[in-house]
């Protein structure tokens, strides 16, 4: 049986980004990297982005320790950022064709895969999910961590103050960053793509080389990619994201009407929590309370299992 596992960071991060869902992960595929007769492969996408192009592209990640049960990739480049503040309400977490096409052309070249087990999907436009339209026998696993299908900010946190009971058709998503959060999405991608290159040379993050590094690349970056552009034909800025817009405009009649952002917000919801729905063979939730407040936004209570998330500590009791 092969199965490919999804989190929008590596679950043997450096970093330590990911929390506990990378822990999990890992766990994961520990135990089911003992059985006999399955092979595992991880995928993550949001973080890396090359400072010199756009086109996504998926690559092995570094080896693991020796005897490590799983093959490793990203996804550079993905059109949504991760996590998902990072990208808020953009429409590129519904839809964004490359990277829906990279993920697809990765299933094709690596698989066919038995199941597809999605952690969440920051990270990846929620149009992934119709992969099962390429790979009907693929069974599609999607994890409730988080309440990322309902919510940009995934916490049903409103302004990191107040419980969300009612998005309001969208009008409190307008209004629910934090100002220290209102990131613009190219900064955001300029620093992982500094970040990028800081790593690629062998500084680390945290040591003073990196933070030296990525304070001058910030200010760089913005003359230097433009130049590196003009000189490589094939690269393109990283700033061309015009698909990233919240508020499409409508079409129809001489003087078309910008839809109102909190509207966005609402066909959010409703499209992705659809394809979850329409798509997903079960919905996994780690709690019986997460999977209750899941289906209260949406999600088809009938694919809901409750699945609660173990650990090695249960082994002392």
């Amino acid at each position: 049986m092969k199965v490919l596992y999804y989190n929008w960071v590596d679950y043997l991060d450096p970093e330590r980004r990911g929390g506990g869902v990378s822990i999990y992960q890992q766990n994961v595929i520990d135990s089911l990297g003992a059985v006999d007769g399955v092979e595992l492969t991880f995928l993550c996408a949001g973080l890396a982005h090359d400072p010199f192009t756009t086109h996504p592209r998926i690559r092995p990640l570094p080896s693991a320790p020796t005897g490590h049960p799983c093959r490793r990739f990203e996804l550079v480049n993905s059109g949504t950022l991760a996590a998902s503040h990072n990208s808020f309400g953009h429409e590129t977490q519904i839809d964004h064709g490359p990277t829906r096409e990279a993920f697809l052309d990765f299933l094709q070249q690596e698989g066919p895969f038995d199941v597809v087990h999605f952690n969440n999907l920051e990270g990846l436009p929620a149009t992934v999910l119709t992969l099962k339209e390429r790979f009907p026998d693929t069974r599609v696993i999607y994890s409730i961590h988080n309440y990322y299908a309902a919510c940009p900010q995934v916490n049903l946190w409103w302004r990191e103050k107040q419980n969300c009971g009612d998005f309001e058709g969208g009008k409190r998503c307008v209004t629910c960053l934090p100002k220290a959060q209102r990131t613009k999405p190219e900064v955001v991608r300029r620093a992982f793509g500094v970040a990028e290159t800081l790593k690629s040379v062998g500084l680390r993050p945290g040591s003073r080389g990196f933070d030296l590094g990525f304070r001058a690349g910030m200010k760089l970056a913005p003359a230097v990619v433009p130049a590196a552009t003009a000189v490589l034909p094939e690269a393109r800025a990283v700033a061309d994201f015009a698909d990233m817009v919240v508020a499409p405009p409508r079409s129809g009649g001489a003087f078309a009407q910008l839809e109102p952002p909190y509207a966005h917000y609402r066909r959010r919801r409703d499209t992705v929590t659809g394809l979850i729905n329409t798509h997903a063979d079960v919905i996994l939730a780690v709690s019986a309370r997460a999977g209750a407040v899941a289906a209260r936004f949406g999600l088809d209570s009938a694919k809901i299992a409750v699945e609660y998330i173990g650990t090695r500590h249960a082994q002392k009791f």
